[in-house]
C-alpha cells in the first residue's frame, strides 16, 4: 500500500507514504480521513520514501476535494516531509491554492522540524470562541459520507462537478419539501440536493460503516 496512516500520542496523524503517489492516492486519503473523523488532527506526512507526481490539473483537483472538505472538518496543520525536489515543487503548487481553505500547510526537509512544527502549530491553534446569537442557531445536517458522480455517468446531465466529492447528509430539518424516496441528499456548498445514488460513487463515514 503506498500510504498507511497511525494515529499518534498527542493526537498527530502519521502517513508513511511510498512509491509513487499521484492525485487520486491523495484524493482517496483525504476521504479515507474524513471518514474516520481524523482530518480535523494535526497531520504528518512522510513522504521521504515516495515521490509525488501530479499534473497541474490534479493539484487542483485535490486543492478542491480537499477544501471542501475542509469546509466540513474544519483546518489542521499539516506538515509534509519531502527529500525530493519533484515533491517539494508539487507541496509549494498545492500550498497556494490551499490559502483560503488550510493555510496551516507547510513542506520539510528534516524529520525533527516537520514533527516540532506540527505539533507546536496544533498547539497554537486558535479555540473556536462561542458568541450569542439571538433565536434558534440552524441545526447542521449529520454527515454520513462522501458521493461524487460515477464513472459510469459523467455523460449525463446531473449539474454536478465530475471532479469533485460532494458530503452526503441526513434530510435536512429545514427542508419543507417532501424528499424523493430513495434519493440521497447532497451538500453542494450550502445549496441541498437529492441525487439518485445510482448515479453516484460513495464512500460512507466511519460510523455509518458501523
Amino acid at each position: 500500500m503506498p500510504m498507511v496512516y497511525r494515529l499518534e500520542a498527542g493526537g498527530v496523524v502519521r502517513t508513511l507514504l511510498t512509491e509513487v503517489i499521484g492525485g487520486e492516492d491523495l484524493v482517496q486519503h483525504a476521504l479515507e480521513l474524513g471518514a474516520a473523523g481524523h482530518l480535523a488532527r494535526p497531520l504528518l506526512l512522510d513522504a521521504r520514501g515516495a515521490r509525488l507526481q501530479l499534473s497541474d490539473s490534479e493539484i487542483a483537483w485535490l486543492a478542491d476535494v480537499v477544501g471542501g472538505m475542509r469546509r466540513v472538518h474544519g483546518q489542521a496543520p499539516v506538515a509534509l516531509l519531502t527529500d525530493d525536489e519533484e515533491s517539494a515543487e508539487v507541496a509549494r503548487r498545492y500550498a497556494v491554492l490551499m490559502r483560503a481553505h488550510n493555510p496551516h500547510f507547510a513542506a520539510f526537509g528534516v524529520l525533527r522540524e516537520a514533527e516540532a512544527w506540527v505539533r507546536s502549530a496544533a498547539a497554537g491553534r486558535p479555540q473556536p470562541v462561542e458568541r450569542p446569537v439571538e433565536g434558534t442557531p440552524p441545526v447542521r445536517p449529520k454527515l454520513i459520507g462522501w458521493a461524487r458522480v460515477h464513472p459510469a455517468h459523467l455523460r449525463r446531465p446531473l449539474g454536478l462537478d465530475a471532479n469533485r466529492w460532494y458530503p452526503v447528509i441526513e434530510r435536512p430539518p429545514d427542508i419543507p419539501s417532501a424528499p424523493l424516496p430513495g434519493y440521497v441528499w447532497l451538500d453542494d456548498q450550502g445549496r441541498y440536493r437529492q441525487v439518485w445514488p445510482g448515479f453516484l460513487e460513495t464512500i460512507p463515514t466511519q460510523e455509518e460503516q458501523g
